[in-house]
């Protein structure tokens, strides 16, 4: 039988993640200090870490931690270490990007749950059938994928799949954007991105220099946010594991939001499939508490315009309505409210001239009459402090709601709102005997506590069942809710309340250890580890000359891309040792398989390595086009092929291809991933574009195999969709 869809949350903070829990999430992803893919959040340290893994198992929840930034030679050691403290203390799964950390990781913590981020850029099921052979549990799909895809990526592969389902998007493919990095030299495959794609820019013609007026600090690149809340049925039927929601950057309140009604209609789905239905309520609240404009992303078909927000890059709120009057007198506006409205409410004046004015609602009449709400459809007058640039006509954004705000704290402040894990006591009382306890919760753990204290004979009012019950029912700040009570008492018997209060205590602990450690694996000491990690670190020890030929001391070659024929002539003319065709060429026809031909035939005529690049980005809807180019091509012979993603390398495999070369776009940042893709059949290697020399020269296993970008135009995003289309 096939498990439920889980809902994955975000845990930016330990705040973020009690909302999580206690609103519904089956498991949660946070981030350490370090090598996290949101280095901005505020994330846990290890003592956090650990006590959050010790409130979500006793609480029945999943905890992944995110180590997916790419990881320097420098790092390895550390990051290593830090997964054997996550191991050790029962963390479920860790979230990675890196290749070469997947690689030590299955040699020195070969139990460890790994799950691959959509930061390794996995688009078909090439690519997760290669990560399976890497032992990967669950791979995180690239967020361009359409339900279609989805499912018969999961079809074709069994493998435990997750997708986003609400939140931020990125304009680019994830692992792929080198914007940030190479603008503002923050990294975000390091998790330092500094959301360039939010930012507004200018269009300008290349040749002419010519500004359009129509798009001069315009946000092209800033997408709206994903919501599938409608789309539940689809996301289980295809076979998905999990639904992940983005907002480790959110504050609490939105987490409780969104978890929660996430929570309330996928239950509803499975109690009654037939009859689905997302209140307007619910929408609006998804809305309410954080949208650029949602949209549906590629998860069913090609969104086109509505996949931007092309007018602003943060929340816009809900509409509230327009400005029908001004009083500028008395600093007044009048709007006829499309939805409620409540003191305290925070709301956006979208001036014509003056761009936005947001301001806090403190007062608010009704009639002339001041309220502390309004309800949809009546019209309300608004002090508002500075009337400059404010006109009838004005649209007003709710961006805050203070009563959904609240009501949400209260979901993971409140113990009274705390969820509850349903327990059944069992208790016996007789004369010259302990008081015994047997606790056992919704899971069938139990456990029995009895007190040192001996019952001793009641002189006037021996203990009755009710007052027993009351005393054990005492469990408001523990994770627990009595549900079920049975007892057996001689009618004799009277026990100090202080001894029974200490025996629930007692059994509470009890059952929150069992719950606890249920999750604890057995712990890999230190020693043993650090033997493990020096094997592994020390790489050059098996880097033979099998491995990479013509090891080190030789001068470099020099490799050239290029997209005709005119090229290949001129680069084979001007001493080129290897040289790429095919793959994308923006803003190019591209080669024939004729040119292709041709080209292969020059370039075996004069002793030139030639290499036929596959598309950096398919997606399982192209796989067959990508085989087609294959078959077709192999039989001319070239050299070699290059692989961009995972899949390719894949694919090229089971088609024997034996000079795998692969691409800068796999982001090899460390040894560890330059042995991982030798072992996997790759000939050759293009290291990351984000390595400083600095970083080159901590290298153990750089040979001629491998290969640097030393000139030509860097493409900075790589995205499905096209602004200008």
């Amino acid at each position: 039988m096939r498990k439920k869809l889980e809902i994955l949350a975000p845990a930016g903070s330990p705040e973020a993640l009690r909302a999580a829990v206690e609103n519904g999430a089956d498991s949660v992803y946070l981030g350490g200090k370090e090598f996290s893919a949101r280095k901005y959040a505020s994330n846990f340290n290890r003592e956090e870490i650990a006590k959050a893994v010790e409130y979500c198992h006793i609480r029945g929840v999943n905890v992944y931690v995110t180590v997916n930034t790419l990881i320097r030679n420098n790092e390895m050691e550390r990051v290593l270490e830090f997964l054997l403290f996550l191991y050790n203390i029962g963390v479920d799964a860790v979230i990675v990007q890196d290749l070469g950390l997947i690689k030590a990781v299955k040699k020195i913590l070969p139990d460890f749950t790994l799950h691959v981020s959509t930061q390794a850029t996995v688009l078909n099921s090439s690519g997760v059938s290669f990560l399976k052979n890497w032992g990967i549990k669950r791979v995180i799909l690239a967020r361009e994928l359409s339900f279609q895809e989805i499912k018969k990526i999961k079809e074709k592969t069994e493998a435990e799949l997750e997708v986003f389902a609400h939140g931020a998007l990125c304009f680019s493919f994830s692992g792929q954007c080198l914007m940030s990095s190479l603008i503002g030299g923050r990294s975000g495959n390091r998790g330092r991105c500094a959301q360039p794609c939010r930012l507004p820019y200018t269009l300008v013609d290349r040749c002419t220099g010519e500004v359009f007026k129509d798009f001069e600090n315009f946000y092209f690149l800033s997408t709206r946010d994903l919501n599938l809340i409608y789309h539940i049925p689809e996301l289980v039927k295809a076979g998905v594991s999990a639904i992940k929601i983005e907002g480790r950057m959110k504050r609490p309140e939105y987490v409780a939001v969104v978890v929660g009604i996430y929570r309330k209609v996928l239950d509803r789905y499975y109690k009654n499939p037939d009859k689905f239905c997302v209140s307007d309520e619910e929408y609006e609240q998804l809305a309410q508490i954080f949208n650029r404009d949602f949209t549906t992303g590629f998860f069913t078909g090609d969104p086109k315009p509505a996949f931007m927000s092309y007018s602003r890059p943060n929340n816009r709120g809900i509409f509230l309505g327009r400005i029908t009057s001004i009083d500028k007198k008395r600093k007044l506006i009048y709007v006829n409210l499309r939805t409620h409205l409540s003191k305290g409410d925070g709301i956006e004046i979208w001036v014509t001239d003056e761009g936005r004015k947001g301001l806090i609602v403190k007062e608010l009449y009704l009639e002339g009459r001041p309220v502390k709400e309004a309800p949809r459809d009546s019209t309300v007058e608004i002090p508002v402090p500075s009337m400059d640039g404010v006109r009838a006509g004005d649209r007003i954004f709710k961006t805050s709601d203070a009563e959904l705000l609240s009501k949400a704290k209260e979901t993971y402040t409140s113990p009274k709102n705390f969820k509850k894990i349903p327990l059944e006591i069992f208790a016996e009382v007789r004369v010259g005997k302990p008081l015994v306890l047997k606790g056992t919760d919704a899971d069938g753990n139990s456990a029995v506590v009895e007190t040192s204290f001996k019952a001793e004979k009641a002189v006037k009012r021996p203990l009755t069942e009710e007052f027993i019950r009351e005393q054990l029912d005492r469990l408001g700040n523990t994770p627990f809710a009595l549900e079920k009570f049975q007892c057996i008492l001689d009618g004799q018997s009277i026990i100090p309340v202080s001894e029974i209060n200490r025996a629930r205590r007692e059994l509470v602990s009890s059952l929150e250890q069992i719950r606890r450690s249920k999750k604890l694996p057995k712990p890999l000491g230190y020693e043993e580890f650090r033997k493990n990690l020096q094997e592994v670190l020390n790489i050059s020890k098996g880097f033979t000359e099998g491995k990479a030929k013509n090891h080190n001391k030789l001068l470099p070659k020099i490799s050239i891309a290029v997209s005709d024929l005119e090229g290949i002539k001129t680069s084979i003319k001007t001493g080129a040792d290897r040289i790429y065709i095919g793959g994308e060429q923006f803003g190019k026809k591209g080669m024939t398989i004729e040119d292709i031909k041709r080209a292969v035939e020059m370039c075996h005529e004069n002793d030139v390595e030639i290499y036929c690049a596959l598309h950096r980005i398919w997606l399982e809807k192209e796989q067959d086009k990508i085989k087609e180019f294959v078959e077709k091509t192999l039989i001319y012979e070239p050299t070699g092929y290059t692989a961009g993603n995972y899949g390719s390398i894949n694919l090229l495999k089971q088609y024997g291809v034996k000079n795998i070369h692969a691409d800068y776009s796999l982001n090899v940042f460390n040894d560890q991933t330059i042995t991982a893709l030798l072992d996997s059949g790759v000939a050759s290697y293009t290291l990351s574009l984000e390595l400083s020399f600095k970083d080159l020269k901590e290298f153990k296993t750089i040979s001629s195999a491998a290969e640097c970008v030393a000139h030509g135009a860097l493409p900075l995003m790589v995205s499905q969709f096209c602004f200008l289309g």
